[in-house]
């Protein structure tokens, strides 16, 4: 839209420079003035020259760069544009036919339009509105109410539109259903709805876990606030280098959470390979209570309120929003703990968040478990391996459902996996195909649901 309006106001201001009609007044101060007639022609309405609007221009103008400057604008400038355009292109056409129809006349007119090319206009719009209509409507319906590959919860078009299916809904119920409250850090685009899916203090509006930084990191924050948080979430001086050193980034960014006394770290799934989460993966003090396919809850458990929801979540006490994300924290915590009963207990979580929901977060506490146990190793070939043979029959019947990416996914992983496993030369080659055909698959879905 943007490249629309500029590619109509530069023709019209190519036609109304350079086409004005122009009469010369004779005298020592000649001038050349834009002939404005005011008595209506014979051979059709009278045309006046249009005159450039500044104001206009400049209310354009302006809505075109606080679009350029922030994208929550490109609606608003798209919306603005669309008028701004068609007045434009209504002087447009009426200029080029003004001066074509009147050559060498001070008086300019603008022919009417005949029944037959009035006829032929409706009809072109008629098609272009069916055509048009049709192919957006085939779309919106594809994008917007089909089988959503991303997610097989959250799937409204409003959720599908602003991609808000990826925000931490889980684990906001996590904390609020267990009336978690301190100083929190969390990523700061997720700040805002952090925020909102709290339940405020009534009388004072504040928030129970309170926000380390939001979305207006730039506008409503000292600089000092936003580098502090840009350098934690770095992991400090000892993430520099091809191998960071996670246990020193660790110790150093417990220490930089414990001078903020921030007991609990809120991330998504994007960031869970940052300096930040894989030093506190390391740290004595903190654990993990909540997982799923998209957030991950670390806390401090050398505070009161860490240990509290640690202990409920490995007893089975705390509250969660589903089985699934009970199921895969509580395996993954309790695979962590040096007991062997513990951790079959784990393990045994694990394969059931797997069966309930087959995707990437319960698969990697399956490998990881058997990598650690060679009896537990057992178990998991042979849930990959049925997983791939139900993959490849089912796959076209989970295509017509939503959520399908997770299973897509986990598929992937599998198939490298055993490729990276196996000492089968022969098998070892029919599974190296397998990942290329299913990242075909899935990039084939992710641009089918998307404009």
């Amino acid at each position: 839209m943007f490249l629309l309006a500029c590619a109509v106001l530069l023709v019209w201001l190519i036609v109304w420079m350079s086409a004005r009609p122009r009469v010369s007044v004779a005298g020592r101060n000649a001038k050349i003035k834009t002939v404005q007639p005011s008595v209506a022609a014979a051979d059709g309405p009278e045309f006046a020259w249009p005159k450039v609007d500044m104001a206009l221009l400049l209310i354009a103008v302006l809505t075109i760069y606080m679009a350029v400057r922030s994208r929550r604008f490109i609606p608003i400038a798209a919306m603005a544009a669309c008028p701004v355009m068609a007045m434009y292109l209504d002087q447009l056409i009426r200029m080029i036919f003004a001066v074509w129809t009147n050559p060498g006349r001070m008086r300019l007119t603008v022919p009417s339009m005949s029944a037959e090319i009035q006829r032929a206009l409706l009809g072109l719009a008629v098609l272009a509105t069916i055509g048009l209509g049709s192919w957006w409507g085939y779309n919106y319906y594809k994008i917007y109410v089909a089988p959503w590959p991303d997610d097989d919860q959250y799937t409204s078009v409003f959720q599908r539109m602003t991609a808000s299916y990826a925000k931490p809904f889980c684990a906001g119920y996590f904390m609020r259903e267990n009336k978690l409250s301190g100083n929190m850090f969390n990523y700061w685009t997720e700040g805002g709805f952090i925020a909102w899916i709290q339940n405020p203090d009534p009388n004072t509006g504040r928030t129970p876990l309170q926000l380390f930084m939001d979305g207006r990191a730039q506008a409503a924050y000292e600089p000092a606030t936003y580098e502090e948080w840009m350098l934690i979430m770095g992991g400090g001086p000892y993430a520099a280098g091809e191998e960071p050193d996670y246990a020193k980034i660790g110790d150093w960014t417990d220490k930089k959470l414990k001078a903020h006394k921030v007991w609990l770290v809120l991330m998504p799934a994007g960031q869970l390979d940052t300096p930040l989460v894989m030093g506190l993966e390391r740290h004595k003090d903190w654990r993990t209570v909540f997982l799923n396919n998209k957030q991950q809850i670390q806390v401090d458990i050398s505070t009161k309120a860490g240990k509290d929801i640690f202990m409920a979540v490995l007893s089975g006490s705390a509250k969660f929003p589903d089985e699934f994300s009970k199921d895969l924290s509580r395996a993954h915590l309790m695979l962590q703990i040096n007991n062997e009963q513990m951790q079959a207990a784990g393990f045994d979580l694990a394969q059931k968040a797997f069966a309930s929901k087959p995707s990437q977060m319960p698969l990697l506490e399956l490998l990881q478990a058997g990598q650690r146990d060679a009896q537990l190793g057992e178990g998991v070939n042979k849930i990959i391996n049925n997983y791939l043979n139900d993959f490849d029959k089912n796959i076209q019947q989970w295509q017509k459902q939503d959520g399908v990416n997770d299973k897509i996914v986990a598929g992937i992983v599998i198939a490298n996996y055993l490729q990276r496993t196996t000492s089968d030369p022969a098998l070892k080659d029919l599974l190296a195909k397998k990942p290329i055909l299913y990242y075909q698959m899935q990039r084939e879905m992710v641009q089918g649901s998307r404009w």
